[in-house]
């Protein structure tokens, strides 16, 4: 009957909330973040071409390459754009990536919420977890590929990190290691909010918390060939300039709009009556979560209260609590205080995607509370499945036929000319961002451009390789934005260059016969975090096969 009801509830969830995220049907829905399905195509192109990891889209700003992959969190551009690899084109692999974060959502909140809860109660808060309305902003508004994944992975990662079965088998360990790594790596922002919720988490538990630490540190350092790089080279672009034009208090909630707000397919405006976008969590989940808060907070007086875990459950309570005070008004002294990392955050109501992990633990703390009576396991699966259809209507989105999304938003033409003024905070300094927003310019089909028409021979203008051969002695400026990933040589000998235009483009005075080549290789730092992710990697491979390693790691107690 359990396997059943588990069964039935999951077939529910994703008929209910995948219904416009059919995979083979031939429309698609827009959404702010309209670049996505670009990126999707950019970052599978760099794969086809082993150009492994991403770091640029070659075609993006004019065809000149944009590092936008080196500065993007990477793991939903990984699986999206593998669904891609394996035959499905751009647009259905969006939304099957979608339905995938959702079904991926559901099935961690219920493993996780398993190990301090009946079946029944981690179903429920499953079910509160994906219905959250913040996940149908999320994907049906904002389209926010990367937030999507990373709450669809938060929960797998809490998961690994609560299982006891480290101490006897790799495998277990190295799955946990890769989890947490996928999420940390999920998105720029809210990963690194999770970070240290997840290590007081791991903090809490009572058993072998320095062998999860280990996993976290190892996650961390499978990762780091792209933390280096975006530590490292982050202040080469204008990012820091362009999140600090948003501020953060344009864009706190009144407590009345978690609750309340009109649905709408706008933007997050000042005020509490200005936004054209709904910051609503949920009804059914606030109401449960807050029963839940109450009880904990009488449960003291109580007799005959379980115990077991209420440390687990105050933990959760103040994630909720802390998450959702900090997108209101009333929390700027707290945004003023980190007033340099609340900059970089930039939207205060991103806390509610954090927030609904500790929402649906206390919505479980509640019912687990619920004296257990025969259909107890039928009656909460059936309010979960009224749950899930009474807000599937928000799951849902009018769309366009794939035609015309692909004119619209993967076309050539707006790849080169459109995407990267969309996130133009990733241009590289050796441009100068005012007039490059202001450039009029077509896609470059040339390797470079130079004052003299005719004065080179075109060899290679490919994706990531640009060489020419001059005719004549010519000023010419090479069609790239400069980045260190960028490796220039003239007549084989390394070329640094000095000097650029307002594109950023490399000026060089070029002498007949002289060949000029720009090929994308990793620079420096990339490679450092390159060797330091395949060296980890090559160490969970080892603790794989070498049994003697493991025992080694699996003797660390608490």
């Amino acid at each position: 009957m359990k396997k059943i009801i588990i069964l039935i509830t999951f077939v529910i969830l994703v008929l209910a909330l995948g219904k416009n995220l059919n995979p083979f049907d031939r429309t698609m829905f827009d959404f702010h973040d309209e670049t996505q399905a670009a990126r999707v195509q950019q970052f599978s192109l760099n794969v086809r071409s082993l150009h492994i990891p991403p770091r640029m889209a070659p075609d993006f700003s004019f065809s000149m390459g944009y590092p936008i992959f080196n500065f993007y969190a990477p793991t939903a551009y990984w699986i999206t754009s593998g669904l891609n690899l394996v035959g499905f084109d751009v647009i259905a692999a969006l939304k099957l990536s979608f339905l995938l974060a959702i079904l991926t959502g559901a099935i961690g909140v219920y493993l996780f919420l398993s190990e301090f809860f009946e079946y029944e109660n981690a179903l429920l808060g499953a079910t509160l977890y994906v219905t959250s309305l913040y996940m149908a902003v999320d994907i049906f508004v904002r389209g926010n590929l990367s937030e999507v994944w990373f709450m669809a992975l938060m929960p797998l990662a809490l998961y690994v990190m609560t299982q006891k079965k480290y101490v006897k088998y790799p495998l277990p360990f190295i799955s946990a290691v890769v989890i947490v790594f996928l999420t940390l790596t999920s998105h720029n922002l809210l990963s690194l909010l999770f970070l240290p919720i997840l290590c007081i988490y791991i903090f809490l538990q009572k058993n072998y918390r320095r062998l999860r630490f280990l996993a976290v540190l190892l996650a961390l350092f499978l990762g780091m060939y792209f933390f280096l790089p975006f530590f490292a080279e982050s202040s080469l672009t204008y990012a820091s300039q362009v999140a600090k034009s948003t501020h953060y208090s344009d864009h706190f909630l009144c407590p009345v709009q978690l609750w309340q707000s009109a649905w709408g397919f706008g933007g997050s405006a000042p005020g509490c009556e200005s936004d054209g976008i709904s910051f609503k969590v949920g009804k059914h989940q606030l109401v449960i979560a807050l029963m839940g808060l109450l009880y904990l907070l009488i449960s003291p007086v109580l007799t005959g209260v379980h115990k077991k875990n209420m440390h687990i459950t105050w933990f959760f309570a103040c994630v909720a609590v802390a998450s959702l005070f900090l997108t209101t008004y009333a929390s700027r002294f707290v945004w003023d205080a980190a007033a340099p990392l609340a900059a970089v955050i930039q939207f205060p109501w991103r806390f509610i995607a954090l927030s609904l992990i500790g929402l649906v633990y206390l919505a479980a703390f509640f019912t687990q509370q619920i004296r257990s009576f025969s259909y107890k396991p039928i009656m909460i699966s059936l309010f979960a499945a009224l749950i899930l259809l009474s807000l599937s209507k928000y799951f849902y989105k009018p769309g366009m036929d794939t035609k015309t999304y692909n004119k619209r938003y993967l076309s050539s033409r707006y790849i080169a000319e459109k995407v990267a003024f969309k996130v133009s905070e990733y241009l590289p300094r050796t441009a100068d961002y005012g007039k490059w927003k202001d450039a009029i310019v077509t896609g470059y089909t040339a390797p470079a451009t130079s004052h003299i028409k005719g004065s080179f021979m075109n060899l290679d203008n490919s994706d990531f390789t640009k060489e020419l051969k001059m005719k004549v002695n010519d000023l010419v400026a090479l069609n790239i934005h400069y980045f260190p990933y960028w490796k220039l040589t003239l007549n084989n000998n390394v070329y640094i260059p000095k000097t650029f235009d307002y594109l950023g483009r490399p000026l060089m005075n070029a002498r007949k016969g002289d060949v000029i080549r720009a090929e994308f290789a990793q620079s420096p730092t990339e490679h450092i975090g390159n060797s330091i992710s395949l060296a980890t990697l090559c160490i969970l491979t080892a603790v794989a096969f070498y049994k003697p390693l493991w025992k080694k790691m699996s003797s660390l107690n608490t």
